[in-house]
């Protein structure tokens, strides 16, 4: 299960239903279509401080990433942090790799 809170700060997600000790691999997926978004960079973290590389979100621009983790609770937040504090999640895969 994906929640996203509403609030201040770096938007973030839980993804829930985790098992702990087992390891998934995460796909998220970014783009926009609008106008007057060169400048914008994207990039995610895991609420510890751990962030990807920045992508750039500009007119027409889409975006994947990738990333794989253990799980060390059944519950894992994501936190989706862009210069202009708009982020963009259009979708996720989630798919756990081993047991």
């Amino acid at each position: 299960m994906l929640t996203m809170p509403v609030g201040v700060g770096m938007p973030t997600v839980l993804i829930s239903g985790l098992t702990v000790g087992a390891t998934y691999q995460v796909q998220f997926f970014s783009g926009r279509s609008y106008p007057g978004l060169d400048g914008r960079l994207l990039k995610y973290g895991d609420g510890l401080g751990n962030f990807s590389p920045e992508v750039s979100m500009a007119e027409n621009g889409f975006t994947s990433m990738v990333f794989a983790f253990v799980a060390d609770a059944a519950s894992q937040h994501i936190v989706f942090d862009e210069n202009v504090n708009l982020p963009t999640l259009n979708a996720y895969v989630l798919r756990q790799v081993s047991a």
